[in-house]
């Protein structure tokens, strides 16, 4: 099992930002069985496309332990005032 403590979620994020169907990613760990973690994507669509387009496209760009297990899709991300992705409120509804 890989530890997902090494996995930056910002290179996942831009491997899935460059996927040409996603307008924007947020990419976080999500508690799994056992006390392990998984990748997880949050994908805002610009053109329509499913998880497997998304995670084959991570598998060319990223290690296999960083590609997300987990995506999700919605029609915006949860913003700050400033600007930055509600991680804690995705977590909340995922």
């Amino acid at each position: 099992m890989y530890r997902l403590s090494k996995l930056h979620p910002a290179r996942a994020a831009l491997a899935s930002e460059m996927c040409a169907p996603a307008a924007d990613v947020a990419v976080f760990r999500l508690p799994a069985a056992h006390g392990e973690q998984v990748v997880a994507a949050v994908v805002v669509r610009r053109h329509p496309c499913n998880a497997d387009v998304l995670r084959v496209h991570c598998r060319t760009l990223l290690a296999r332990y960083k590609v997300p297990r987990v995506v999700s899709f919605r029609n915006a991300l949860p913003r700050s005032p400033l600007g930055k992705v509600l991680i804690g409120q995705l977590l909340a509804e995922a």
